[in-house]
């Protein structure tokens, strides 16, 4: 069982060794990592295109762009991210 998902307040201390500030990480990713190991595992190709409108990085949610982007947008996006995986 990981705690690493659980906003438990020994969650930060938990999370402590994790940061690498000093190596410019910023934040720890874990779905799309997972997909990664499983696809390496049972050897199939694995695409994947991240695109994130909020954030979650200081001690209040940013909006940013949430909910101001038209939803022809993500269209636009995903026929990209499908085009860049066909090329690879």
């Amino acid at each position: 069982m990981s705690l690493l998902d659980t906003f438990e307040p020994d969650s930060e201390e938990i999370l402590k060794p994790l940061v690498r500030p000093a190596d410019g990480c910023i934040a720890v990713e874990m779905e799309c990592a997972s997909v990664m190991a499983m696809g390496q595992f049972r050897g199939a190709p694995v695409y994947q295109f991240l695109y994130a409108e909020d954030s979650l990085d200081g001690n209040a949610w940013d909006a940013r762009t949430w909910g101001a982007v038209p939803v022809s947008d993500y269209e636009k996006y995903l026929r990209v991210a499908l085009e860049a995986a066909v090329r690879l």
